[in-house]
């Protein structure tokens, strides 16, 4: 049961998201109630999941010498494989930045990180009440021409909580974003993931990974070791392992499209057996110790899906409106920094007295016209879905076969580099005006040509 009848902030969900608003808005001297399905925040989550160190050590401070890091990880490189046929040729690129450049974000299990953060809003002042389901919203009564407002949730136990203002952070399945009538995701927007760890001592893992100490002081690795792997065979998916030595863990996790599953008939366990074949040499002698399944907005074309990201009275964070960059699929920094956003906001509101709608739209305002806005890059994840990709590698495999062919045959250079053209011809023209995936590109060069004002001002004014 909740101490109070009324709060100036409620929190729905006790992630990355919800705790970061909850933590913002005690300290700023808020009545925060902290609500969470599970018994303890992170429950439902194993193993890894990517923070960004300084946002979270900025909303959380104390955050980077926490006990969490104990068990905690990093990588020092990015790498990618396409497999062409599940089984032979693979194209790919391996970027071993270093770990001081990776050291900016940290690996860590949800299922310890989730709690201590949710436990940092708790000690500075948040209500918690967990093991409590968010069915739906009160509703004020409407006002004639106005827009409606939410006062309020209603719990699973027919509790109901009044709140100045709400904030969803309940993920990609909220109920909540659906009841209030902001968001009708359609079925193309979800991933399907199924995750599966695995049990290692932590000296094997480390031997079998070439763990060292990074820069950061953390057990690190090349991530080069254990690429992302991507492919369409017949549908979409994307699969990873990552090790996790202190946790004496390994976990393998696969991404398929819900929709091109479901049209291609296949079935995940399948592909995940045969991914885990591909990864036996990591595994063997691992003994599986648990499973989950979420859904996610990976490699999503669909975008940000709403008409708006608020109401008077409530609002969208992270998975609940579908924000993530769905190129990376590491969304928690999203949640995180529109968390810390609107616990601002609600501060302030709460100090001019001021719950306007006015007020609330100025979060859509903040978070537009923030990295969150500029990544909304659905559009780039075409090119992973509609089949440009595939034919990029499909074109590569074939030139490069025939280059290594020609000179296994003795043929010269200036025979085999012409060679090389010719494939390319499907996947050129396949590419050709896809303006869409170069949004980005044209963003970026908005960006720099802003910046570039800026710069000329300051000149023309040191000039003057």
């Amino acid at each position: 049961m909740p101490k109070k009848d009324s709060y100036d902030l409620i929190v729905v969900g006790a992630g990355p998201g919800g705790a970061s608003a909850a933590i913002i808005a005690a300290k700023a001297g808020l009545d925060v109630l902290l609500v969470e399905r599970a018994t303890v925040p992170g429950e439902k989550n194993m193993s890894g999941s990517v923070l960004f160190r300084e946002l979270t050590e900025s909303i959380f401070p104390g955050f980077q010498a926490a006990s969490i890091h104990d068990t905690a990880s990093s990588f020092a490189s990015l790498a990618i494989k396409w497999s062409i046929d599940n089984d032979e040729k693979e194209y790919g690129v391996h970027a071993g930045v270093g770990s001081a450049v990776m050291d900016h974000q940290i690996i860590v299990d949800r299922s310890v990180a989730d709690a201590w953060c949710a436990q940092e809003a708790v000690n500075a002042g948040a209500e918690p009440l967990y093991a409590t389901r968010v069915d739906d919203v009160i509703w004020e009564k409407p006002i004639p021409g106005g827009m409606p407002r939410v006062i309020g949730i209603v719990t699973d136990k027919g509790e109901r909580i009044y709140g100045k203002a709400v904030a969803d952070a309940s993920g990609l399945h909220s109920n909540l974003a659906r009841k209030t009538g902001l968001v009708r995701y359609p079925k193309d927007k979800f991933q399907f993931a199924v995750k599966m760890i695995f049990e290692l001592p932590a000296d094997e893992i480390r031997r079998r990974f070439g763990f060292w100490t990074g820069a950061s002081g953390l057990p690190t690795y090349d991530w080069g070791l254990t690429p992302v792997y991507f492919g369409s065979n017949p549908d979409f998916y994307a699969a990873h392992c990552n090790a996790i030595p202190d946790e004496n863990v390994i976990e393998v996790v696969l991404y398929s499209n819900l929709t091109e599953m479901i049209e291609a008939d296949t079935n995940i366990w399948q592909r995940m057996q045969w991914f885990l074949e591909t990864q036996k040499h990591w595994l063997e002698g691992a003994k599986p110790i648990h499973v989950n399944f979420h859904a996610l907005n990976t490699f999503d074309i669909v975008g940000y899906q709403f008409e708006s990201s608020y109401l008077p009275g409530y609002v969208l964070i992270g998975d609940a409106g579908g924000f993530a960059n769905p190129v990376e699929s590491w969304g928690a920094n999203v949640a995180q920094y529109q968390g810390r956003l609107f616990a601002e906001l609600v501060a302030e509101m709460k100090e001019n007295n001021d719950w306007s709608e006015a007020a609330f739209a100025r979060y859509e305002e903040g978070w537009k016209n923030s990295f969150v806005g500029d990544d909304d890059i659905s559009p780039m994840c075409y090119m992973f879905r509609d089949g440009t990709f595939k034919q990029l590698w499909l074109s590569l495999d074939e030139a490069v076969s025939a280059a290594v062919a020609l000179k296994f045959t003795n043929h010269p250079y200036c025979e085999i580099l012409p060679a090389f053209g010719p494939p390319f011809a499907p996947f050129m023209a396949k590419a050709v005006g896809l303006v869409s995936p170069l949004a980005p590109l044209v963003k970026g060069a908005e960006h720099g040509l802003a910046k570039l004002k800026d710069i000329t001002n300051i000149v023309q004014k040191i000039k003057d």
